[in-house]
């Protein structure tokens, strides 16, 4: 996310200054010693660093507008867009007539797609600011969400004449292109724009989204792999950088994006996503041989247990039993209820069914509330609060 506002950097003189104005009571001492980590971990370029510094001194010092922008800035760096909506909405509190306040917190409204927010903002910064082309863009998108694509396109035009390379207007005139069916020229704008400005994230994934429509997963992987030296972060650029790889041929590609996203330590929803794209588009036993490392290297049981289940349903339960065995004890208590029910599949698999069926009845009397979802036939099924616990139907019990 681009700000319209100085680098981190270069608040540190103003903020210092206000801190020395400050004087000598608690809250200024803290504020100090915050200060001073602040300050070395802008130096080191160390995001995460600066954000705890900034909110040591927002807790030391709330009712400085400045504080609280300066730590809405870093986390919209880091990504955190809600938290940093937070920020900048303190600090427009304490300060109502700072435009750029006001046209960030447009910007925050419009990007977490809160249309209705962004309105009321735009008004705002129309009075602060007439003539602010984030009013203008607020416009274009409102026509955008009422199916106005024609009017959208319009404004897009109107902002691009007078800046060309204005990356907010090139995405909306794009997607009002699509929107009219006009899919060729909104490649040929994107195309020409990214050449004018490579740097451009957004612009390049949403060119590659669109080609994905058309199935050109050469080109989407193209285009996700520049996204990803822009923004290696974006988790869910290299969800589709693996697809495309995978959909496109490049399976040492795919592996290996997929291997940057699955740290011994990742978030267990992300080792899902990945395997769930294996499922999909990598019809190789190779996947059960890397499946079974990164179970071994995976930090937490909640890993572990995705890289069974996934193991247990494409070809290897006897690895699944041997990887959920561990933590799958008995009597069923809430850390164990999931182990048991990957445990249980897995029995089933290899021909068990009187232990898996053993195993899945303790796992529901655990919960008596909990009832399968199956329909009639269907070998397996989901009980809500447990996504992997599968239930056996019309089987050999």
């Amino acid at each position: 996310m681009h700000l319209p506002s100085h680098p981190i950097l270069r608040a540190v003189a103003w903020l210092s200054a206000v801190v020395l104005i400050a004087g000598c009571s608690s809250s200024d001492s803290k504020a100090r010693a915050a200060l001073g980590e602040y300050q070395a971990a802008s130096a080191a370029n160390d995001l995460p660093a600066a954000r705890m510094a900034l909110l040591k001194l927002v807790r030391a010092k709330d009712d400085v507008s400045d504080y609280w922008a300066e730590l809405g800035k870093v986390q919209a760096q880091m990504g955190s867009y809600n938290d940093a909506y937070y920020a900048f909405t303190r600090a427009h509190e304490l300060n109502r007539s700072d435009p750029a306040i006001v046209r960030i917190l447009t910007e925050l409204a419009l990007r977490s797609g809160d249309l209705t927010q962004a309105e009321a903002k735009a008004e705002e910064l129309e009075i602060l600011s007439p003539g602010d082309p984030w009013v203008k863009l607020v416009k274009g998108w409102g026509e955008y969400a009422q199916l106005h694509f024609d009017q959208a396109l319009a404004i897009s035009d109107s902002m691009l004449a007078s800046a060309p390379n204005d990356t907010a207007a090139t995405i909306l005139k794009a997607r009002a292109l699509v929107s009219l069916r006009r899919e060729d020229e909104a490649i040929d704008l994107l195309n020409k724009h990214i050449q004018d400005v490579p740097s451009d994230g957004a612009s390049i994934a949403l060119l590659a989204k669109i080609y994905a429509r058309s199935d050109n997963w050469t080109k989407v992987a193209e285009l996700t792999q520049r996204v990803r030296n822009i923004a290696p972060t974006d988790r869910d650029n290299a969800l589709l950088l693996i697809e495309a790889a995978f959909r496109s041929g490049n399976v040492g590609l795919g592996r290996k994006t997929s291997f940057d996203l699955l740290q011994p330590s990742a978030d267990p929803t992300t080792v899902n996503s990945v395997l769930d794209l294996w499922v999909e588009y990598w019809p190789s036993a190779q996947r059960l041989d890397d499946a079974r490392r990164l179970a071994g290297m995976a930090a937490g049981i909640e890993q572990r247990l995705a890289y069974a289940d996934f193991l247990s349903r494409y070809g290897s339960p006897s690895d699944a039993i041997r990887i959920a065995q561990p933590t799958a004890t008995l009597p069923i208590r809430a850390g164990s209820a999931e182990a048991n029910a990957v445990l249980a599949d897995a029995l089933w698999r290899t021909g068990r069914a009187a232990e898996a069926k053993t195993r899945f009845d303790a796992v529901l009397a655990f919960d008596p509330g909990m009832r399968p979802l199956c329909a009639a036939g269907q070998n397996s099924c989901f009980v809500p609060a447990m996504p992997r616990l599968r239930c056996l139907m019309h089987r050999s019990w």
